[in-house]
């Protein structure tokens, strides 16, 4: 078995649930930047003769990102998960002699109404939608259940118990174990971005305004198919109460808040944003690839804030 690990297999200390004739992979960012507690880096001890450090292709990588783009999944996933499930896509290749038809290419879509398909943004609606009759060969029932993939015997599995990574492995037709936490999808999910405000769906992930009305009211919600009419169903939070922190309070005069995508203020941000990306993939060689941009988890590189963000702007800096 070819086990290519994630950082929580470090920090549950999954060496004791690993056989002593698997082969373990993972990527030098993981070992690098991500294990930093006492229980990961004894956990890395103790892997580390059996521990191969692997750099995943350029091929591999653009294909996933193009893969988690279409299921919703982008904006959730660091570059450093981008680049575990495109190590473990490497590996499925290289035990298979390269022939990866049992893989999908695209993510299965969906189906929108007519009224869905004018407030849709960001490109086509999908056309087809999923079936019993079209689901055998994909490992998923009409439900998007991963009972029946994860029971197929396979060479090669990622273990993370990240719900994004194991949505988009599965999705492509790789296997995905979870952690000694046992937190595992019990069913596969399409994301999209859902304005509060005006209601219409945005297909990109990485948008941070709504392309119809410019507010940033985007929410991330999941989204499944009706088994009777086969429209896009979206799985909405009962008594959903939208975040107004800070918005009964004016502006103060000498806060200048970005409020919408084509102010300045945000444009001249964005840009500095982009200078600051470019300057960390250009130190890290295994970062300078252009297509990473929108998969960036805070932290990694601060994008602009918008509106009021998490604090309250009339709040006293200084507190006792």
């Amino acid at each position: 078995m070819h086990l290519v690990l994630d950082t929580n297999a470090f920090i549950f200390n999954e060496a004791v649930n690993i056989y002593p004739s698997d082969e373990i992979y993972t990527i030098p960012q993981v070992i690098k930047n991500e294990i930093k507690d006492e229980a990961a880096k004894r956990s890395l001890c103790i892997l580390e003769p059996r521990l191969h450090i692997q750099v995943p292709s350029a091929d591999s990588i653009r294909f996933v990102t193009e893969f988690a783009k279409k299921t919703g999944d982008l904006a959730s996933l660091s570059i450093v998960d981008t680049h575990l499930i495109a190590l473990t896509l490497d590996l499925e290749k290289s035990v298979c002699r390269g022939d990866i038809s049992h893989l999908r290419s695209t993510p299965l879509p969906l189906c929108l109404s007519k009224g869905q398909q004018n407030n849709l943004q960001g490109g086509s609606p999908m056309d087809t939608w999923i079936t019993s009759s079209s689901s055998g060969s994909d490992g998923t029932d009409s439900h998007g259940s991963t009972e029946s993939s994860a029971s197929m015997p396979r060479e090669v599995a990622c273990l993370s118990s990240d719900f994004a990574m194991q949505n988009v492995l599965i999705q492509i037709g790789l296997c995905a174990r979870s952690s000694q936490s046992g937190a595992h999808i019990k069913s596969l999910r399409h994301w999209v971005l859902r304005c509060h405000a005006c209601y219409a769906i945005e297909r990109d992930s990485t948008r941070r305004f709504c392309d119809k009305c410019g507010n940033a009211t985007l929410l991330r919600t999941s989204v499944g198919v009706s088994a009777e009419t086969g429209e896009m169903v979206l799985y909405l939070k009962k008594n959903f109460q939208f975040n107004n922190r800070g918005t009964i309070y004016p502006i103060p005069k000498k806060e200048k808040l970005n409020l919408r995508e084509d102010q300045k203020e945000y444009q001249r941000s964005i840009k500095v944003y982009q200078r600051s990306l470019s300057r960390s993939q250009r130190e890290d060689s295994a970062f300078s690839s252009s297509f990473f941009s929108g998969c960036i988890r805070a932290g990694e590189c601060q994008q602009p804030v918008i509106g009021y963000g998490r604090r309250n702007i009339n709040a006293s800096k200084l507190t006792k």
